[in-house]
């Protein structure tokens, strides 16, 4: 089962750490833009879509299954929602399994939350991973960060990659983009 939202009310605070901006700033104005009679701020979905939940019954693990229904749902935003600029989730940080099908799928690690997860009563540190779509981009926060991280030709070609997707006419939404860094 996957669940998703491109609701302004699930996103919350995220949007800044995955898009660099607030909510009344990329969300609702797209929603304004399109004029509709009655049409409220926000009605048209967010910039975002969040992936509440992702799991697989026990007995079916290891089937690929959780695989289809991420690529089946990025189908779906691709062909049918324009506005949404990234995919984004939480994972716990200890889910080596999940961790490892999100970045297989070209997610990336944006943030690590201290404490974001209470289970058992404990509390769990969570990453936040996101995959771009649309021309979506990192913030550039972000993007300064893992370019200094990476090392010099890496840098390099990161600095140059974003330049091309930022200014081509073509776009890159459809080609995969590597990980740059494990940690932010």
């Amino acid at each position: 089962m996957i669940t998703m939202s491109t609701s302004c009310e699930h996103h919350g605070d995220d949007i800044v750490s995955v898009l660099g901006g607030e909510c009344s700033e990329l969300c609702h104005r797209k929603a304004r833009r399109t004029g509709e009679p009655g049409q409220v701020a926000g009605d048209a979905g967010g910039s975002l879509a969040y992936i509440l939940t992702l799991g697989v019954v026990d007995g079916f693990r290891r089937r690929g299954l959780a695989k289809a229904l991420l690529n089946n749902s990025m189908e779906h935003i691709n062909k049918n929602m324009p506005h949404v600029k990234a995919v984004y989730l939480h994972v716990v940080t200890y889910n080596d399994a999940a961790i490892a099908l999100y970045e297989s799928m070209q997610f990336r690690r944006i943030a690590k939350f201290d404490k974001f997860y209470q289970l058992h009563g404990k509390p769990y540190d969570s990453f936040l991973y996101a995959r771009y779509v649309h021309s979506g981009r990192p913030p550039w926060s972000w993007r300064l960060r893992n370019l200094v991280s990476i090392g010099f030709t890496a840098a390099i070609r990161e600095l140059v990659f974003t330049a091309w997707t930022t200014l081509s006419p073509f776009g890159c939404d459809d080609k995969p983009q590597a990980v740059l860094a494990e940690e932010p």
